[in-house]
């Protein structure tokens, strides 16, 4: 199996490595939206140096709320980046790939890549624009929840008509309530559970890292990981 290498930057910003691929995964926000982390002027430096010259093959935003998308940023890393392609389900920048079919496929060197438009969660968000991705290499799946709703059928139909899931990356809730866990190992079913969009120490306002650590303590499904850390790696075999 292929290896894939998953850097936590800031919320449920990820640097993914699937191969020589490089992709950056709602990592480019930089306003402090009520307890989440962002991305400080010192975590966009050390981010720029974790990457090429040439930066990533794509920088993909799953829908364009602040904590996951900067405008500025954005146009800050494709000043640094002109090579790298741009893909967000709404219409900001020039050349970019506007998301906006029900399935759409993005091919990269020895990565393809799907998305699928999904319910946001919460009803005050419903009528957001949200994607989720399943990005394949070498016969891995790595699967990208977003914000998606919880339980949402339309993610588990969307995974399963690819084959297996590897790696599956969703927000904290997916572990910490009952029916998230459910959903997780009845029907999605990954050999890995990485969890996101937990704040960093310090800015956890209601204490959701607590509660995803108890989760974790009692978790019984396949392995698991909570990233918690700016620039914390994972590493898949």
């Amino acid at each position: 199996m292929s290896r894939c290498e998953i850097t936590h930057i800031a919320n449920a910003g990820l640097l993914l490595r699937l191969g020589r691929t490089a992709v950056l995964i709602d990592a480019l926000h930089d306003r402090q939206v009520e307890s989440w982390s962002t991305v400080t002027e010192q975590r966009w430096q050390t981010l720029r140096s974790l990457l090429p010259a040439l930066g990533p093959e794509l920088i993909f935003f799953t829908h364009c709320h602040p904590d996951h998308f900067s405008p500025r940023l954005t146009a800050r890393a494709m000043e640094c980046w002109p090579e790298a392609r741009l893909a967000l389900p709404e219409q900001r920048f020039d050349g970019q790939r506007l998301l906006d079919g029900r399935l759409e496929n993005m091919s990269l060197p020895g990565v393809i890549l799907r998305f699928a438009p999904l319910r946001h969660e919460g009803k005050t968000f419903a009528k957001v624009r949200h994607y989720g991705c399943l990005a394949e290499h070498d016969g891995l799946r790595v699967l990208l929840a977003g914000d998606c709703a919880l339980c949402e059928q339309a993610l588990a139909d969307f995974a399963g008509g690819w084959g297996p899931v590897d790696v599956f990356i969703a927000p904290f809730p997916w572990l910490t309530l009952p029916r998230g866990r459910d959903f997780v190992l009845e029907r999605i079913r990954p050999k890995r559970f990485v969890v996101n969009h937990l704040p960093f120490d310090g800015e956890d306002m209601y204490a959701y890292r607590q509660a995803a650590q108890k989760a974790a303590e009692k978790w019984r499904g396949p392995a698991l990981t909570l990233l918690t850390e700016p620039f914390q790696q994972v590493d898949i075999e």
